[in-house]
C-alpha cells in the first residue's frame, strides 16, 4: 500500500516562531502513514495516528528558555515513533494501543532528550506484545523524569539518564502469564531514583547506577515487590557512595545478583517463594 506522508516542512517550512501549535489527525482507515516534523521554538504538538504501520519522526530544537510539548497517540500495530528534543522543561506523552482491540503489537518508540539544564519529562504507555521502547535523557544539572508502563509480554525497554541531580525512572512491565519482558537501566548522577516492578514469568532487568545518594526499589504503585512471578532474574550494580537498594523477589526459580562498589551503601533483600 502506498504510504501517505504528512510533512510540516512541506506545508509551511520550518516552524521557527515561538508558541506554535500543531495538531495532526490520521484516520483509522489510513494505514502505512508517516508524519515528519521539524519545529524550532516554543511548540505544542498533538498527533493522532489511527491506523497500522504509522511512522512519526520529529526534531524539536529550542533555546534554553523555551519549552516543547509532544502528545502522541497511535492505534494499531507496527507503529514507529522517533523523537529528538533539544532544550529545557520539555514534555513527551506517548500512548500506543491497538485499533479496534485492547492491544497494539510490534511497536517501536525511540526518544532522545538532550542538552538540558531544566527538568524534562517523558511518559510512555504501550499495550500488547513485542513493543520496544528506547529513552535517552542527557542533562547537566536538571532533574529529569521517565515514566514507563508496558502491559503485555515479550516487551523490551532501554532507559538511560546521564547526568543531572534528582532524576527518576518509574517503570512497570505487567503480564500475569508468560511475559519474558526485559528492561535495561542506566543512571549516572546524584540523588537519582529507579522504581521498577515486573509481573509474570521469565522477566529480566539489568540496572547500572553510578554516583552518590542513588536508590533502587519497588515501583511507586505496588511497592511490595520488584519482581513477582516464576523464573525471573535481576542484576543490580551500584558504584559510588551512600547508595541504597531495597529489593524483593516473589516466586520460584528466580535469581538476583547485587554489586555495590563504594562506601556507606546499604542493601535490603527479600526473596520469597
Amino acid at each position: 500500500m502506498k504510504k501517505t506522508i504528512f510533512s510540516i516542512l512541506a506545508l509551511c517550512a520550518t516552524i521557527a516562531a515561538s508558541a506554535q501549535t500543531v495538531t495532526i489527525d490520521q484516520a483509522a482507515a489510513s494505514s502505512n502513514t508517516a508524519v515528519s516534523i521539524n519545529q524550532a521554538g516554543t511548540s505544542a504538538l498533538t498527533v493522532n495516528q489511527l491506523g497500522s504501520e504509522g511512522t512519526f519522526e520529529i526534531t524539536q530544537t529550542a533555546n534554553p528558555y523555551l519549552v516543547n510539548i509532544i502528545d502522541i497517540e497511535q492505534l494499531g500495530d507496527w507503529d514507529v515513533v522517533t523523537i529528538n528534543q533539544d532544550g529545557n522543561s520539555n514534555s513527551i506523552i506517548i500512548t500506543q494501543t491497538g485499533s479496534g482491540v485492547a492491544v497494539g503489537d510490534v511497536n517501536n518508540i525511540d526518544i532522545n532528550q538532550g542538552n538540558s539544564t531544566y527538568d524534562n519529562d517523558v511518559k510512555v504507555t504501550t499495550y500488547g506484545i513485542k513493543n520496544d521502547v528506547d529513552i535517552d535523557q542527557i542533562s547537566s544539572v536538571a532533574a529529569s523524569d521517565i515514566t514507563l508502563v508496558q502491559d503485555g509480554g515479550y516487551n523490551k525497554a532501554t532507559l538511560e539518564q546521564n547526568g543531572g541531580n534528582g532524576n527518576s525512572i518509574d517503570a512497570i512491565q505487567n503480564e500475569t502469564g508468560v511475559s519474558q519482558n526485559q528492561i535495561d537501566f542506566l543512571q549516572a548522577g546524584s540523588s537519582n531514583v529507579i522504581l521498577v516492578f515486573q509481573n509474570g514469568s521469565g522477566n529480566v532487568f539489568d540496572i547500572d547506577q553510578s554516583g552518590t545518594g542513588n536508590t533502587i526499589s519497588g515501583d511507586s504503585v505496588t511497592y511490595d515487590a520488584v519482581q513477582d512471578g516464576i523464573g525471573n532474574s535481576a542484576t543490580l550494580t551500584q558504584s559510588g557512595s551512600n547508595n541504597q537498594i531495597i529489593f524483593a523477589q516473589v516466586g520460584n526459580n528466580t535469581a538476583v545478583t547485587f554489586t555495590q562498589a563504594g562506601s556507606n551503601n546499604v542493601s535490603t533483600i527479600n526473596v520469597l517463594l
